[in-house]
């Protein structure tokens, strides 16, 4: 348990979207109960993109830990060995390199009151750790988060996760893009959590005539450009993929009727910030599913379904030599429609 005031929390980030929204609540929670903690985050890859994202977090700084930085990463931490440190791996679906955790046994070596905790991952480095804790595919992730709490002394501020962003749209007024607008966002980490692509373009045709006021928006990485192109067929379809500051995009979605996605970053966001949601989601892994947001929407087929729930089980059926999840790809054309329905005219 920390007592002193001047105690340094370090968490490290393998630099993915979504987890790191889940990772400022968690945050936000311990510095509100107790500002005096330091916070920094240790950024694998994806820095900048993870200090946009923080912008309306000023308490929290970064230290990169990439192979091109890691001197004076190592550097800038030695400062800190004779300080309370608690190190923080967060969990991951694969086994944690073991330089991190070294990294981290450096760190709160040196005082007794430091401690090095992160989740047991099936590697004997797993007993490095001071704390180990499950991580419980019961609870959604940002509850397996907040277990870290009561090492800090802290407990959770608020039970549902949220989100600080700038709230001035000045992306949107230079697009040219007029209210109201539909946010689509088809584009997953993988193929498998997604659609075939003709059904999104079933589901933007659809949109385009029976919401005739509405533009549609396609949000998602650069590499999804070419894909977000073939969506493209009036110029009431925007392909925005790639073009958004992450500073300026949860103003953008948060501006918008409605927002339709899949297993991505970007769907938390929306969910986060309570944009109306529809999210076609899958069973692999529903501890990262937004059900704690009631202004979201999560479809999904159970009945072909053999997900584990672990992100195991062989619940894949090919379209094309595409592995897709069944539990996505039998929920029914019209069901998706008549959601996105209801969502728009309720």
């Amino acid at each position: 348990m920390v007592n002193n005031e001047e105690t340094n929390f370090f968490m490290v980030s393998f630099g993915t979207l979504g987890d790191f929204l889940m990772q400022l609540s968690l945050f936000e929670c311990i510095n509100i109960c107790n500002p005096h903690i330091s916070i920094y985050v240790l950024a694998i890859k994806n820095q900048r993109m993870l200090e946009d994202l923080a912008k309306a977090y000023p308490y929290i700084s970064f230290i990169t830990l990439d192979q091109k930085h890691l001197l004076k990463s190592i550097q800038f931490i030695i400062t800190s060995f004779f300080k309370n440190n608690i190190f923080f791996i967060p969990p991951t679906f694969a086994p944690v390199g073991s330089k991190i955790k070294i990294i981290g046994k450096l760190v709160t070596w040196w005082s007794r009151d430091s401690k090095l905790v992160g989740f047991y991952d099936g590697t004997k480095i797993s007993r490095i750790y001071d704390n180990v804790l499950t991580f419980d595919v019961q609870i959604l992730f940002y509850k397996n988060l907040y277990k870290v709490l009561p090492i800090l002394n802290c407990k959770a501020s608020d039970e549902k996760p949220h989100y600080h962003w700038c709230k001035n749209n000045i992306f949107l007024n230079k697009t040219g893009i007029k209210s109201p607008y539909i946010v689509i966002n088809p584009f997953a980490g993988s193929k498998r959590r997604s659609l075939p692509m003709d059904r999104w373009s079933d589901l933007v045709f659809f949109l385009e005539k029976k919401y005739q006021d509405y533009e549609i928006v396609i949000v998602g990485s650069p590499h999804d450009c070419e894909d977000a192109e073939n969506l493209v067929s009036s110029d009431k379809i925007h392909n925005l993929c790639g073009s958004i500051p992450l500073s300026q995009i949860a103003a953008f979605i948060d501006g918008s009727s409605l927002f339709i996605g899949v297993d991505s970053g970007l769907t938390h966001l929306a969910s986060l910030i309570e944009t109306p949601s529809v999210i076609i989601g899958n069973l692999s892994n529903p501890t990262w599913l937004p059900s704690y947001s009631q202004h979201t929407t999560i479809l999904y087929e159970k009945s072909r379904c053999v997900c584990n729930g672990d992100k195991t089980g062989d619940c894949f059926e090919y379209v094309n030599g595409v592995p897709y999840y069944r539990c996505m790809l039998d929920i029914p054309q019209e069901r998706i429609k008549e959601t996105i329905t209801q969502c728009l005219e309720n």
